[in-house]
């Protein structure tokens, strides 16, 4: 194996009790001890979120003799001064069934890198990983990270270039479902984990995502270039999100959104599924790659503010569904029934008349993602209204 300036091995200590267990090994620490940080929110999701106090217990050594160390704030450590390697082991419990954190049991793991891996200052990529095999036969990993050294189930070693691309690729692992389709030239796929239904239409699935994904690159020129793509599904009884990466993204959905066969239609629910699919997919471009400075300058430690959210979500959420309907998705009458329902939803919202598109976007930190019983007479949604104002400026 080789010696990256800072390597992560990753075990799936306990299933059962969702112990995550991680070990940090840093070949040269600060001279004046080392300084690691774990972010506090991640790209895509605007709130605090606080990632270490899902930390059990850290423990450091350098050289078999333990290393004392103290918390600077509640997201900061500091390593005493060693003449390294420095190794830091801890355990996380990874128990958030959403897109944003870990998650652990024993029928799936998840990692979103900013709730899992530490920032040390002053260490330079490249960064190495190795995900260590579990006994479970049947589990596979599915990832974007650039593999090193792998087995046949994806276990082993891989590398990110920096901090920003090893938080960026999430890492699914469990008994893997894999729907695989082209899309101009690059290999994509959906990774299930979870109760995916036996009759499941994957050539349906496959059939509208390829035209999804090509009508989205042709509107960007077919750029950027990928060498893969990753819709990274969980399956769960009542479930919808989803946070967009920089190949890859990452889904939650219910059982009852995916398509079956012999279904001659489709259903709203799978619509619902397949504008989840664009949403996320057009991040590719408008907030990955199109990023606000605030958000790019960023060290995921405290809020980010802009008043531009929603041009990067509401706009992004206007071509969601109309990029069903440029696929042939949706016929004329569906999208336009769903452009009339968002207006009607957001026409009912009296908050509409509180908070403009600015200050919504100015306030999620405080207000999108802590509702309470008068967040509707408060706000609006930088997602909905700022969808409309982009189907204004289209027109």
């Amino acid at each position: 194996m080789a010696h990256y300036p800072l390597h992560f091995h990753i075990r799936l200590a306990d299933p059962k009790a969702h112990r995550l267990r991680v070990q940090c090994r840093i070949e040269a620490p600060q001279a004046t001890g080392q300084i690691l940080r774990l972010a506090a929110w991640t790209r895509g999701s605007y709130l605090i979120r606080d990632f270490a106090r899902h930390i059990t217990w850290i423990r450091a050594d350098c050289r078999g003799a333990p290393v004392c160390w103290e918390r600077l704030d509640k997201r900061s450590i500091r390593c005493q001064p060693c003449d390294g390697p420095l190794r830091i082991e801890y355990e996380i419990h990874a128990f958030d069934p959403s897109v944003r954190k870990a998650y652990l049991d024993e029928r799936r793991a998840f990692i979103n890198g900013t709730s899992v891996f530490w920032h040390a200052e002053e260490q330079e990529g490249p960064f190495g990983v190795s995900l260590e095999a579990t006994p479970l036969e049947d589990w596979c990993v599915a990832t974007t990270l650039p593999t090193v050294d792998t087995d046949q189930r994806g276990f082993g070693d891989y590398q990110a270039e920096d901090w920003e691309q090893l938080i960026d690729h999430p890492i699914t692992i469990g008994p893997l479902r894999h729907v695989r389709f082209g899309a101009d030239g690059i290999d994509h796929e959906v990774v299930f984990t979870g109760d995916t239904p036996a009759d499941l239409d994957e050539s349906r699935l496959r059939e509208d995502l390829t035209r999804i994904c090509e009508a989205q690159r042709s509107l960007f020129g077919n750029e950027p270039a990928l060498s893969s793509y990753q819709f990274q599904t969980a399956v769960t009884a009542d479930s919808y999100g989803g946070l967009e990466h920089r190949d890859s993204c990452a889904l939650v959905c219910a059982r009852d959104d995916l398509p079956l066969r012999d279904s001659d239609e489709r259903s709203a629910r799978y619509r619902g599924f397949l504008g989840l699919c664009s949403h996320e997919y057009f991040h590719l471009w408008n907030v990955k790659r199109i990023t606000p400075e605030a958000f790019a300058a960023s060290d995921l430690g405290s809020e980010a503010y802009t008043r531009d959210l929603w041009a990067y979500e509401g706009v992004t959420s206007y071509y969601d569904d109309y990029m069903l309907r440029r696929a042939g998705c949706l016929s004329v009458q569906q999208y336009l029934d769903a452009v009339g329902e968002q207006m009607t939803r957001v026409g009912r919202t009296a908050g509409r008349h509180v908070q403009s598109l600015a200050e919504s976007s100015f306030e999620a930190w405080t207000k999108f993602y802590q509702p309470d019983e008068n967040l509707p007479n408060a706000t609006v949604s930088y997602y909905a209204k700022g969808a409309l104002a982009a189907l204004a400026l289209d027109l």
